[in-house]
């Protein structure tokens, strides 16, 4: 097995040199593209719509953007034995796959490394998890190697991404991954989806205000709520519940009450919209009660809901 992933990310967010694409922020994006651009990889008409945000795009170029990227962060990581023959990464001890290589490093890095939803704080060895908007998987293995004895319960509608988060789980007995999305209804949505990214896949009438046109994929996907698959699953506890659905996730919370009350787990959840902490904030403040909310100190965009 070559490095564990999140040792190498651990070391390398030490360094202020390393390669433009490796955890980069725009800055130090933008360098690198103009890199790629002397290198003559890419004209200066592509240079110029690269460093344009990705709803300006073309998705052409988005695609072309994201493929160069990958394929130097790819390169970087095969010359220093991080990466395995098949290209798949090591974590855990277990091999885990990805389809955008910049995105689920930043997400390891996040999510594990820097441990983003304070998880070796809120779970045991025995907690039941609820990963409600899962991607491919990195919450996921991340609560399944801390809750060993416990169950962790996933959730993730969109097919190519589905797919991979069951390659990512099948070695972890106390996952069970659903295709399915969440929100307040049962309904069938179509979501639009980054085919080089689709961990921003949206919904279509969410929150989040996303042209179109800087999406190539749409899909038909099956939305449940959380309340109807707690009250099939038949649990006696429910510890944390985290909710990361870029812009559904007032529906998914207006879905999952009945849950809440019941079994007062903790929950965390990502803010994609300004408006949304005070919209939280009445829901539990008029049907839940006893919560206290609070901004998450490593990530403000997130937030936590605690029982009292």
């Amino acid at each position: 097995m070559k490095v564990e992933i999140t040792e190498f990310l651990k070391n390398i967010q030490r360094k202020p040199l390393r390669p433009p694409f490796v955890l980069s922020d725009k800055k130090r994006k933008a360098l690198g593209l103009l890199i790629l651009f002397f290198k003559k990889k890419i004209s200066f008409k592509e240079l110029f719509w690269m460093l344009q945000p990705v709803t300006k795009r073309a998705v052409e170029i988005s695609l072309k953007r994201q493929n160069l990227i990958n394929q130097e962060i790819q390169n970087y990581l095969f010359k220093i034995k991080v990466l395995n023959e098949d290209g798949s990464l090591n974590l855990f001890g277990r091999k885990f796959y990805y389809i955008n290589l910049e995105d689920v490093l930043g997400s390891i890095a996040q999510i594990i490394v820097n441990n983003e939803y304070n998880l070796n704080q809120f779970l045991k060895e025995d907690s039941v998890v609820f990963d409600i908007g899962a991607n491919i998987g990195v919450f996921t293995c991340f609560s399944a190697k801390l809750a060993q004895r416990g169950r962790i319960f996933a959730f993730e509608p969109v097919s190519m991404v589905f797919d991979i988060l069951k390659k990512n789980v099948k070695d972890y007995e106390n996952v069970e991954i659903f295709q399915l999305g969440l929100g307040d209804k049962e309904e069938v949505k179509e979501i639009l989806i980054r085919s080089w990214n689709p961990g921003y896949s949206t919904i279509e009438d969410s929150a989040i205000q996303r042209p179109k046109e800087s999406f190539d994929i749409k899909e038909n996907i099956k939305i449940t709520t959380l309340d109807s698959i707690t009250n099939k699953l038949n649990l006696k506890r429910i510890d944390f519940i985290k909710i990361d659905v870029e812009g559904y996730e007032i529906e998914v919370l207006k879905g999952a009450i009945e849950t809440v009350k019941k079994f007062r787990p903790i929950l965390g959840i990502s803010l994609h919209e300004q408006s949304f902490e005070k919209k939280i904030e009445d829901i539990f403040e008029k049907e839940i009660k006893n919560y206290d909310i609070e901004k998450s100190k490593k990530d403000p965009s997130d937030i936590f809901c605690i029982p009292k």
